[in-house]
C-alpha cells in the first residue's frame, strides 16, 4: 500500500490489493498509516480499480481522517459517489487536496452495498 508501486489495468499484476465486501465491517478498506512525526500534508489519495468482468468496483464512500495521537481522528474528507451503469475497466484516484497537519492518516472506503463484491487499491499516496 505504501511501496511506491502503482497498478496497471491487470488486477492480478501483483501491485493491487483486493478487499472483499463483508457485512461485518462498515468499510471494505480501512487502513491507518503512521508517518512517525507530525507532518504537513497537501494531498492524500488512493487509486481504485474497476473491472466489471471480475466484479471489482469503485468505492461508494471514501473517508480520510487525520490524527496527532492515533486515537482521536478529525475528518478532512467524507465523500459519497453515485453508481454508473456503463460497464468498464478503469482506475480512478479518490482523495483530498488542501493543507493539514497530522501524524496518522486513516483512509477508509466502502463498496456499494448493492454491488457487494471486490474493491482493489494499489497505493495510498501522501504529499
Amino acid at each position: 500500500m505504501t511501496n511506491g508501486k502503482r497498478g496497471n489495468w491487470n488486477f492480478d499484476d501483483g501491485t493491487w490489493q483486493g478487499f472483499h465486501y463483508s457485512t461485518s465491517y462498515e468499510y471494505t478498506f480501512d487502513v491507518t498509516i503512521d508517518l512517525e512525526n507530525v507532518t504537513e500534508m497537501h494531498e492524500i489519495y488512493a487509486t481504485f480499480l474497476r473491472n466489471d468482468q471480475q466484479m471489482i468496483y469503485l468505492p461508494e464512500h471514501v473517508k480520510i481522517s487525520l490524527s496527532y495521537d492515533g486515537t482521536t481522528f478529525m475528518n478532512i474528507m467524507d465523500e459519497h459517489y453515485q453508481w454508473t451503469d456503463s460497464p468498464t475497466t478503469a482506475y480512478q484516484a479518490k482523495g483530498w487536496k488542501g493543507a493539514a497537519y497530522g501524524r496518522y492518516i486513516r483512509f477508509q472506503a466502502a463498496v456499494y452495498s448493492d454491488h457487494p463484491h471486490w474493491m482493489f487499491v494499489d497505493e495510498v499516496v501522501v504529499f
